[in-house]
């Protein structure tokens, strides 16, 4: 069985996307909102010990993924190999690999 296919459907050209300046500066309010969100309350401070060092280290952490996002989306460089998300990355995927260790090996 064929189906004749119009023009209008024909597989469309892949358009690039880039965020702006003003979707880069919304990464300071998505990681404070992450901070917020992993840190657990307490009677004292009023956030944990995961709030205070997210704090701590946050701000170097943010500006220079915001200036990476800048480099790409905006000035349309290629992601640098050593950045923050290839950190980010492979911090993901070594924790990801001991998870799934565990997990064979019985643990969680």
């Amino acid at each position: 069985m064929s189906q004749p296919v119009s023009p209008e459907v024909l597989p469309v050209p892949p358009v690039e996307y880039h965020l702006t300046e003003a979707a880069i500066g919304l990464v300071s309010v998505l990681t404070e909102l992450g901070a917020m969100g992993r840190a657990p309350a307490t009677r004292h401070s009023g956030t944990g010990c995961a709030g205070v060092a997210a704090r701590r280290r946050g701000p170097d952490l943010r500006e220079r993924f915001m200036d990476e996002r800048r480099d790409i989306h905006l000035r349309r460089r290629p992601a640098p190999e050593d950045g923050v998300l290839a950190e980010s990355t492979a911090a993901y995927l070594r924790i990801a690999a001991g998870s799934g260790a565990q997990d064979r090996a019985g643990g969680r």
